[in-house]
């Protein structure tokens, strides 16, 4: 119910940007990090697109393997590409550059098959998720490709929470994977054992822990805000 929810907020949401003259054609798609600060273009000719800064909707005569293949041959002289296929519908991209160790990750999903004359529609997007309520709110990092019942049609995506209440997700990965999503950035401390991650941050503007633990088939996020 909740997935044909957005399905049909996200086709009323592209009828009036279309009434608008807000779609249009484009040479390249955008996406940005605004954790890290960290902005991701890539040069490619995509039709009905949307962008609104930290993401981009577009339209392609393209399956998603053949969308994957293309995008890994975007790396330059400064920077390096690579993709994965996740769940058939998630593509990672990994872009690490050459002069650091720095890597960032930004995901494409297939939102809609057949979305318009046989073209797939698809998102570009940074994984940012929002946990908390009212004012009292954090923005972290999620690996959503590793996660069965999240549907980020109408990012940027956000869960009403109470803080210190937790929420529980599907989930195709395990603890390692997870940790090694979380690894890469490196302003998170990490702790892990069996069957947990312990996720701290801490900044002039924002402080919490992020308790996420493994039971089966499952993941449990519980978010302390300080």
């Amino acid at each position: 119910m909740n997935k044909l929810i957005c399905v049909f907020l996200m086709c009323i949401t592209l009828i009036t940007l279309s009434s608008c003259g807000g779609l249009r054609n484009m040479n390249f798609i955008v996406a940005r990090d605004y954790i890290m600060n960290e902005t991701s273009r890539i040069n490619i000719s995509v039709q009905n697109a949307y962008q609104a800064g930290n993401y981009s909707q577009f339209s392609l005569l393209m399956n998603i393997n053949e969308l994957s293949n293309l995008i890994e041959r975007q790396g330059s002289k400064n920077y390096q590409i690579t993709t994965q296929i996740f769940q058939d519908e998630y593509i990672l991209i990994s872009k690490k550059f050459n002069d650091s160790e720095n890597m960032f990750f930004f995901l494409i999903k297939l939102i809609d098959e057949n979305y318009n004359e046989n073209k797939n529609r698809f998102v570009y997007f940074s994984p940012i998720i929002t946990l908390g309520m009212n004012d009292n709110f954090v923005h972290v990092h999620i690996p959503y490709h590793l996660l069965k019942n999240i549907n980020p049609q109408m990012y940027p995506y956000g869960f009403s929470i109470e803080n210190g209440s937790t929420f529980i997700f599907n989930t195709i990965g395990t603890i390692e994977e997870f940790y090694d999503f979380y690894a890469i950035y490196e302003h998170y401390k990490l702790e892990k054992n069996s069957d947990t991650i312990i996720l701290r941050y801490d900044n002039d503007y924002a402080s919490f822990e992020l308790k996420i633990v493994f039971v089966g088939q499952n993941v449990i996020y519980s978010l302390v805000i300080k």
